[in-house]
């Protein structure tokens, strides 16, 4: 009994070991980006995903620090980041190499802003996500809590639905924050997508983030996993 037992726990950590292999997130960590000259217009062309910092420019993308002696300048060149998305032109938000924990590549958004990334992952029946990003807060106006919201939506090809979300407040050094779900049935057979939104709220909050992490737990099958090794144990033991 003792060896059936022994199997049993094998097998059940067999499963959790399994169901923790992380998703594939296109351009989880920024690395990937398209740099267009801008032409020295005010603001980044509609569409453009993000504006770019002194410290990019069109031959080596990223520099070693947050300036470059003039090589490029503000608005000179605008970023489209591969995979992310927005509904309008990032005025204000961006990427540096300025501080990363992924690559060389960080990207920051101000109050209010959001982008998110459909994955090609399928949502799965039964199965929890983990959603995990580093994220830190790099300026908040004094008096407001500087507020990052999590996202797990899914997409049926027609609309977005989200399955929900938490709100993270950051401090000034790079933390891990995570969120986990369990999608409906509704949602099964849908594409498994990720939205980072700022909602500090004053208008006035630049917060980072990086390294995008996602992982599936089929929290059904260990729970019935468990369960039997519960029931084993009572027949071990009765």
């Amino acid at each position: 009994m003792r060896r059936m037992m022994c199997l049993a726990v094998f097998g059940v950590l067999l499963l959790m070991s399994a169901s923790s292999q992380a998703l594939e997130v296109g351009n989880h960590s920024f690395e990937e980006f398209v740099i267009t000259n801008n032409g020295g217009n005010p603001e980044p062309p509609a569409g453009t995903q993000l504006e770019v910092w002194d410290g990019f420019d069109p031959e080596d993308g990223a520099k070693s620090g947050w300036w470059d002696s003039g090589a490029s300048a503000w608005y000179a060149y605008s970023a489209d980041v591969t995979s992310w998305h927005n509904d309008r032109a990032m005025t204000g938000q961006g990427g540096t190499k300025w501080g990363g924990t992924d690559g060389n590549l960080t990207v920051y958004l101000n109050d209010g802003y959001e982008v998110w990334n459909l994955t090609d992952n399928i949502v799965e029946a039964g199965k929890s996500y983990t959603l995990t990003i580093d994220a830190r807060n790099d300026w908040t106006m004094e008096g407001s809590d500087p507020t990052l919201r999590m996202i797990l939506y899914y997409d049926d090809g027609t609309v977005r639905t989200d399955i929900g979300h938490i709100d993270q407040v950051l401090t000034s050094s790079w933390d891990e924050y995570s969120l986990v779900l369990t999608p409906d049935a509704a949602a099964a057979g849908s594409q498994l997508g990720i939205a980072l939104e700022v909602v500090t709220g004053n208008g006035n909050s630049w917060l980072h983030f990086d390294n995008v992490r996602l992982v599936p737990e089929p929290a059904t099958v260990l729970f019935m996993g468990f369960s039997g090794l519960w029931m084993l144990r009572k027949r071990i033991y009765s």
